[in-house]
């Protein structure tokens, strides 16, 4: 089961002291938030059940370190909460303390004392069954600190280490003192991720010491030919290597036996990669105009029998509002993807960049008879090409879009799914309205059971009353929905027959409403009191303060129904702020 998120900053104390006493504790306070505004005796009694705390929650609760110490398996102790004289005294206390079931540790520069090295803080756990450990240092730190880290924690599976100004001092010197034949003390560290200013040659002393490595991130480090050569030499199981440019490369015996960087500037190096070293996952960051329209088609062609998932995504302030340097783009004819899986594609780019859109994305959309899962978010709208090719993806099972298209485009897509009986089992769509055509078109589909609708950043128009409530009454006539979110869809408050219309989907699971709006509570009551089967989560944000005493009936009727529940309030700026 997942972790489920639940958020109390700006809940009433008494609310929250009834929602304690009806919600299951392996389900609720796993990863519970805790703000100055609580008092210390809502925790008396539940400490003993904690899984996972904060260093705000553990600072309120310093009269219960010894129990809390005893039962806690993830604890996060990074940010500026202590004083100076505060965090001397706070970290001798931690470590006078066993933390036998510590299993995930985050600790970050600010709350570590000033004199304090890394390794240091870490050896006060006792952590011999730590197995994930991320630290944020700000200043640079040197190659001792993470090998006496490792050597602090012989279990540790993964470690992410990162640093954000580069240290002077680093010594390359320790490279001379491993001696060939030497025995090292080896880790069993699987994953790795440094994104620091370390010098190179220090990487080898920990790889060194991690024979079971798969996964390497080491972005940021200035790695050249030589070092990469020796990682791959030192990692025999490595299967994913990252840098800067964030490309995966996958090989069919999972195996990496090359290094592809700079693709950009080496075509060549790209090329004989392609013919030796089939691409399975293609991940483009923020690339420019050039890189995504020139050389992006080349390099899917290259691999057109070998990839599996294309990710692409880029900020529109990249974006090159020039035409007459886009006009020099020259436009490449790109090879379908023959097993194509996943697309994501991700362009708040202008409108010249239209045509663009029609030489990548409209290729990448015809590969439909494998095609599983599709997110599409643009700032223009899907051209009717785009919109056909979407429409004939044979295996498409998940459909993720917000795109400027009229209701009239998207209710066309849908039916032609529905007609053409395409496994889609989960919508997640940004509208710029609602219709009950459109929602019509979306009940229609036999396979559909997640669905989540939200309201269009660029509508400037709101939606009437009239028709949020027909819309989602011809929603609701669908029984197989199990998951329902609603997104910021304005509910006048007249339209009080909200819960009669979620009524009608009798399998539903879980629901999640996000409005500024008032709904009408009674009903709201009486809908969860009287669900026949589990409700496993149910969500409410934006609602009115007020409105919350209503439900808080409503958990003594549903105790044994409800496993997952989050209430999130944003009616006054200074909920907003604790929220935060």
């Amino acid at each position: 089961m997942t972790t489920p998120s639940f958020d109390v900053v700006t809940l009433p104390f008494e609310i929250c002291c009834e929602i304690f006493q009806y919600i299951p504790y392996r389900d609720l306070l796993q990863c519970i938030k805790v703000s100055h505004q609580w008092r210390e005796s809502v925790f008396e009694w539940s400490c003993l059940k904690w899984r996972a705390v904060s260093i705000g929650a553990l600072y309120a609760m310093r009269a219960y370190w010894s129990h809390i110490a005893g039962h806690v398996r993830e604890l996060d102790i990074s940010g500026k909460i202590y004083g100076k004289s505060d965090k001397e005294m706070a970290f001798a206390k931690i470590g006078s303390f066993d933390w036998p079931h510590l299993d995930t540790l985050q600790i970050d520069e600010q709350t570590l004392p000033l004199t304090w090295r890394p390794a240091t803080a870490v050896s006060l756990f006792e952590c011999s069954n730590l197995r994930r450990l991320t630290m944020d240092m700000m200043d640079g730190s040197n190659i001792s600190d993470l090998v006496a880290i490792l050597d602090a924690c012989p279990r540790l599976k993964y470690l992410s280490y990162s640093s954000r100004k580069r240290n002077p001092n680093y010594v390359n010197t320790q490279v001379l003192k491993y001696k060939p034949g030497a025995q090292i003390t080896t880790t069993d560290i699987e994953c790795l991720d440094i994104s620091n200013q370390f010098h190179p040659a220090d990487f080898i002393i920990i790889l060194r010491r991690c024979p079971y490595l798969r996964c390497l991130d080491v972005h940021g480090t200035g790695l050249t030919k030589v070092h990469v050569s020796t990682i791959l030499n030192a990692c025999p199981l490595l299967e994913s290597l990252q840098h800067c440019t964030r490309h995966r490369l996958y090989t069919q015996n999972g195996r990496l036996r090359e290094w592809w960087n700079h693709f950009a500037q080496k075509q060549q190096h790209t090329k004989y990669i392609a013919d030796h070293l089939p691409l399975r996952e293609l991940v483009l960051k923020q690339a420019s105009e050039a890189t995504l329209f020139y050389q992006t088609g080349p390099i899917i062609t290259w691999h057109h029998n070998s990839l599996r998932r294309v990710k692409i995504s880029q900020r529109a302030t990249l974006c090159s509002k020039d035409t007459s340097k886009q006009s020099k783009i020259p436009r490449r004819v790109i090879t379908v993807p023959k097993h194509l899986e996943e697309l994501e594609y991700d362009f708040p780019g202008p409108v010249s960049t239209i045509y663009q859109h029609s030489s990548l994305l409209i290729p990448l959309l015809q590969a439909r008879t494998s095609l599983m899962h599709v997110s599409i978010a643009l700032s223009t709208p899907l051209s009717p090409q785009g919109l056909d090719a979407l429409a004939r993806c044979e295996k498409l099972t998940k459909l993720c879009i917000k795109i400027p298209n009229s209701p009239k485009d998207v209710e066309q897509l849908l039916a032609t799914i529905a007609r053409y009986g395409h496994p889609l089992e989960t919508l997640d769509y940004s509208c710029l309205t609602l219709t009950p055509e459109l929602t019509s078109a979306l009940a229609s589909i036999p396979t559909l059971r997640q669905v989540h609708l939200s309201l269009f950043k660029g509508n400037m128009e709101p939606i009437t009353d009239l028709d949020t409530g027909s819309s989602l009454a011809c929603l609701c006539r669908s029984n197989r929905i199990q998951s329902l979110t609603l997104s910021y869809i304005p509910f006048d408050y007249n339209c009080n027959r909200v819960w009669q219309y979620i009524s009608g989907i009798s399998n539903l699971k879980s629901l999640s409403i996000s409005t500024s709006s008032k709904i009408h509570n009674e009903e709201g009551i009486k809908w969860i009191a009287n669900r026949q089967q589990r409700l496993e989560h149910f969500s409410l944000t934006g609602f009115w303060e007020k409105n919350l005493y209503y439900f808080k009936d409503a958990f003594k009727l549903a105790k044994t129904n409800i496993a997952n529940t989050h209430f999130k309030n944003m009616n006054t700026e200074e909920d907003t702020e604790d929220d935060e």
